[in-house]
């Protein structure tokens, strides 16, 4: 779903076609697996909230609702007191944005933030309070598990690449995103989400210049190329189209 135009964090509760894709995105994924009174009870409590990008759309400190991508790309990036903000992953929809509670004096500040114009959709405390009556447990485990997983996985991930060559970060991580956000390209696979050599940067936590010159050395290896302002990863290069029968993008069916 292409997110409506709408006031900058609008919050609307009768977006008809927001509730019906957001009800697909949930009954796709098998990770969640929740009966049809449980989906209805949670897609009919959700607020819906248009942004746009570089809007945050959530922060360290606002850890008491349950949100999930609707449309659009959000992405989770952690900033320090020193040195440039490293981006830990890009959510597409069906995505849960859960961010672990900030730590007084801490000299970190994680924050979820619109990447592309998104459609986020939000449950409150007090509603998701209303929604837990009509959970099993294993499926309100199965829901604060989604809520996690796929964060926690790819934290693991970004330390152990720090010990990689910048080149070998830079195509693991398109790797990830052609897996995420990709379509078919008769060149290999299209990643389907605006990317600069900043953006790069930020997911692999090395500086610009270098990154670029590691995106030119792919290029000239044949791994990579760019079509219509977007990066196309190779046939053979180890990228994968999105497959819908696995899932929303941004969730994975175990940790």
């Amino acid at each position: 779903m292409t997110p409506q135009l709408a006031a900058p964090g609008s919050a609307c509760r009768a977006w008809g076609p927001a509730r019906q894709t957001l009800r697909s995105l949930l009954a796709r994924n098998p990770s969640l697996g929740l009966s049809a009174c449980a989906l209805e009870a949670v897609v009919c409590r959700m607020e819906f909230v248009s942004w746009r990008p570089g809007q945050e759309v959530t922060a360290d400190d606002e850890t008491d609702s349950v949100r999930i991508v609707v449309g659009g790309v959000v992405k989770i990036v952690c900033e320090s007191v020193r040195g440039a903000p490293v981006t830990v992953e890009l959510v597409g929809p069906g995505g849960f944005l859960h961010l672990v509670g900030g730590v007084p004096d801490a000299v970190w500040h994680v924050r979820a933030v619109a990447h592309t114009p998104a459609l986020v959709g939000s449950l409150p405390d007090s509603a998701w309070r209303e929604v837990a009556c009509h959970l099993r447990v294993e499926e309100a485990l199965r829901v604060a598990a989604c809520a996690w997983q796929t964060l926690s996985r790819r934290l693991y991930e970004k330390c152990a690449l720090l010990a990689l060559p910048i080149r070998d970060r830079v195509l693991h991580e398109l790797r990830v995103l052609a897996h995420e956000f990709g379509i078919p390209h008769p060149a290999g696979v299209c990643i389907d989400v605006p990317l600069s050599h900043a953006d790069l940067a930020a997911l692999v936590g090395a500086a610009r210049a270098n990154v670029t010159r590691a995106v030119g050395a792919l290029r000239a290896d044949g791994f990579l190329a760019q079509a219509s302002g977007r990066l196309v990863l190779a046939a053979g290069t180890g990228g994968r189209t999105h497959d819908p029968a696995a899932g929303p993008r941004g969730l994975t069916a175990g940790p």
